[in-house]
């Protein structure tokens, strides 16, 4: 092998191993925006949910009060498990610390996004010199935020009809059960408030 196919054997690992850290990139940037938005939305709920607990137990203890509802222990029991609920999910909320891991999550995506485009104009542009130093920043933002779940992997390779044909059935079809036993539990959350609710005002109508 000559000097010049040397070369070009060195170039085309080198464009390969670029061509690699780019889809590495790649991955990691729109998983950990899966994970972000997954942290923000947590954090909605677990907000949106406080505030519906907070209302059934105002309601509650107006019920509680009245001639109607102070002979029925229905009242007293069903607010002592409100307020048990919202003091666990305020206590979870502030213990899982969602908003300060959305902003990092957020801080570290972005940062990932500014490589990849970065990483994109060099290799079309076949400047492949920086690749160590590519390498060490993407390893670097790795460790600057929690890591993206299987889950936000998966739905993050869903969207890309390339990376899709290289996930299994199987990963899918647990993905998918996953998320609709998540999405399950969650509306029996919110919904309990509130059947509690019609049934209180059913009780003081009786």
């Amino acid at each position: 092998m000559d000097i010049n196919e040397t070369e070009k054997e060195i170039r085309k690992n080198q464009k390969n191993e670029f061509g690699k850290l780019m889809n590495r990139v790649w991955k990691t940037w729109h998983a950990r925006i899966k994970l972000a938005n997954r942290l923000n939305d947590f954090s909605k709920k677990i907000e949106f949910m406080s505030a519906l607990y907070s209302i059934a137990i105002s309601i509650m203890t107006i019920f509680t009060i009245t001639d109607t509802g102070s002979n029925n222990p229905f009242y007293v029991y069903m607010t002592s498990v409100l307020s048990f609920i919202v003091t666990g999910l305020v206590f979870y909320g502030n213990t899982m610390n969602l908003k300060d891991r959305y902003i990092l999550a957020k801080d570290n995506y972005i940062k990932l996004n500014e490589l990849y485009y970065i990483l994109v104009d060099e290799y079309n542009k076949e400047d492949y010199s920086n690749f160590l130093k590519h390498t060490n920043s993407y390893n670097k933002y790795l460790k600057e935020c929690e890591n993206h779940t299987t889950n936000d992997y998966i739905e993050a390779c869903l969207e890309d009809p390339e990376s899709k044909g290289k996930i299994n059935t199987f990963q899918i079809n647990i993905y998918f059960i996953k998320k609709l036993l998540k999405q399950t539990l969650v509306g029996l959350v919110i919904l309990f408030p509130i059947i509690l609710v019609i049934l209180s005002i059913l009780l003081v109508l009786k």
